[in-house]
């Protein structure tokens, strides 16, 4: 048994709330790591412009100098997209998501930290609707048979506002 995880998969979650609650986290999550790797990219950006003005590693090696220009301007462009990239994901999770409305109770479930920023707290429930939740009263239930499935199983359809169905 090793090499097997322990973790316990969860399958989608059936409240929207909680999907969403998920989702913040995770790119929230994802933008402080944005973030930091960042921070140290930029850091490593002023370590390599300094070694450029300087030529400390031309000096202290026996390597060309041109050569060890060149390859200082690769890693100085490459940590140059890395921190644009990092900068974009990080300004996109912040600036793209609208706070989502909870209860205490819902953020104390949940477990979301009070730091975390991106959750509102009401009083009462809110009901939560996204285009990619339908509405469970405009549901209407038939059954589909097909010569391959066996006994006739019930799906759902659903209705859109105004259709006289």
């Amino acid at each position: 048994m090793e090499g097997t995880s322990n973790r316990r998969r969860l399958g989608p979650s059936q409240s929207p709330v909680v999907a969403a609650a998920v989702t913040r986290l995770y790119h929230q999550r994802r933008a402080r790591s944005a973030l930091k790797w960042g921070a140290i990219s930029s850091v490593f950006m002023v370590l390599i412009l300094a070694d450029m003005y300087f030529c400390v590693i031309s000096f202290l090696t026996a390597f060309n100098f041109q050569v060890v220009w060149c390859a200082e301007f690769l890693l100085l462009a490459l940590l140059f997209l890395s921190v644009l990239y990092d900068l974009v994901l990080f300004l996109g999770t912040v600036l793209r998501n609208p706070a989502i409305k909870v209860t205490t109770s819902q953020k104390k479930m949940l477990g979301i930290p009070a730091e975390v920023t991106g959750f509102q707290t009401v009083s009462s429930v809110v009901p939560f609707g996204t285009p990619s939740t339908p509405n469970i009263q405009n549901r209407q239930t038939t059954p589909v048979a097909t010569p391959f499935s066996g006994p006739v199983t019930p799906t759902c359809h659903f209705r859109t506002p105004g259709s006289s169905h």
